[in-house]
């Protein structure tokens, strides 16, 4: 069996891993990339890709393609539902930098295939699929990754292996805890009643699963991608099933039930894992790091990982950038990573971990809606705060709802 030598090896071909790829090439390094699946592959995901997700594609230089390919729904809003069943538009104030839109839906494995294909045409990635790591080791001067068939060498790791990441479990001794994780359950409909015209997403507080959501996102072709997420420990105290659950609610409410009564449900549910955290965990060691969700780096309230783990993985190539040029890659240098990240995400972790605290409690979602559809000039601020990308943050400050809660 003989070893093949790279600068890095990135175990995981995500969003997140193969953003951290694309930049490592850039940059002139040789980079190994590899997965356990064949692409294109499925993936269980919401499917929403939001401004972050823009930025990160500019920054690839892959923006303009993106915003060529067909498969994918432009957003202009959103729908948030109240326990109670009442409900508050926001729409056409979502923008971002890049257009009107405030999001795309699209296929998740469409899209990770948008990118891998970008990953086929370099010549410095060789790209493995149907890859399975049988162990991963750090020795004194390189990183070592073995496979059935092959060994991979390289100065750095990086593990991009996703929620139930085993190089975590490995590297780091991580163990998941259930307080910061959702469990997830989706499916695939086709011909939902829509609102306005299949250009807004929506969002359910349901009282059952909260401080998750139901969540209905259109995507191109009449097809919708219907799920919802709930913390592990709150579905563990209520013995709520998400993959059960995600039927019962659709039945259950009526101004569901009546969207639902026409549509054909072209995907079984299946489930998922979403981890999250404040940027508290330990990310690195010596001659390795962790990216996006194997890093626990996502939205504590609405799920979103996607733009978070294609941000990880271009702050790592820049800081392993760093490595390669001092030849340090220490545990106390690749700390700097850990750093870099919890500048780039805690402040903004820590506030939605307060806000996800909040809204467990039904009568406290019940009153902001109650106050937001009856006061037109609050109404039209929170569009304002919206749509201002510069302001945007501060809907996931607790203070900004405790203010709209008492008027």
């Amino acid at each position: 069996m003989q070893d093949r030598l790279f600068d890095a090896v990135v175990v995981g071909a995500g969003p997140s891993g193969a953003t951290c790829a694309l930049h490592l090439e850039q940059m002139g390094y040789k980079v190994a990339l590899l997965d356990k699946a064949s692409f294109p592959r499925e993936k269980i995901c919401g499917d929403g890709l939001t401004g972050h997700v823009l930025f990160e594609l500019n920054e690839l230089g892959l923006l303009d393609d993106f915003l060529r390919l067909e498969k994918k729904n432009a957003i202009v809003g959103g729908r948030m539902y109240a326990p109670n069943g009442k409900y508050v538009d926001f729409r056409d104030v979502l923008g971002n930098q890049f257009n009107n839109d405030f999001c795309y839906i699209m296929n998740r494995g469409l899209f990770d295939n948008f990118l891998v294909e970008k990953i086929r045409e370099k010549y410095r990635i060789q790209f493995v699929e149907n890859f399975k790591v049988e162990e991963a080791a750090i020795e004194k001067d390189c990183a070592i990754v073995k496979g059935k068939n092959a060994v991979f060498k390289a100065s750095v790791l990086i593990a991009a292996d996703g929620a139930s990441s085993i190089l975590s479990r490995r590297l780091l001794k991580y163990k998941p805890d259930r307080g910061k994780m959702f469990v997830t359950a989706q499916a695939y409909y086709r011909g939902v009643e829509p609102i306005y015209e299949n250009d807004m997403v929506e969002a359910f507080c349901a009282r059952e699963i909260l401080p998750g959501y139901l969540w209905i996102f259109p995507e191109s072709d009449n097809i919708f991608n219907v799920g919802l997420g709930v913390v592990a420990d709150v579905a563990r105290k209520k013995k709520n099933n998400p993959v059960k659950i995600l039927d019962e609610l659709i039945v259950k409410y009526d101004f569901l039930s009546k969207r639902f009564a026409g549509a054909e449900k072209i995907t079984n549910n299946r489930g998922g894992l979403i981890p999250f955290d404040t940027c508290k965990r330990k990310i690195s060691g010596e001659r390795f790091l962790l990216l996006g969700d194997a890093a626990s780096i996502t939205n504590p309230v609405t799920g979103e990982g996607i733009g978070y783990g294609m941000n990880s993985g271009r702050i790592a190539a820049h800081h392993l950038k760093n490595c390669f040029d001092s030849k340090d890659f220490s545990t106390a240098y690749m700390k700097q990573y850990d750093q870099a990240v919890a500048a780039k995400f805690r402040k903004i972790l820590k506030r939605t971990m307060y806000l996800q605290k909040a809204i467990r409690f039904p009568g406290f979602i019940n009153r902001i809606a109650g106050n937001i559809s009856k006061n037109e000039k609050l109404h039209g601020k929170i569009e304002r705060i919206l749509a201002d990308r510069k302001k945007y943050q501060e809907i996931y400050n607790p203070l900004f709802y405790y203010r709209i809660f008492f008027g």
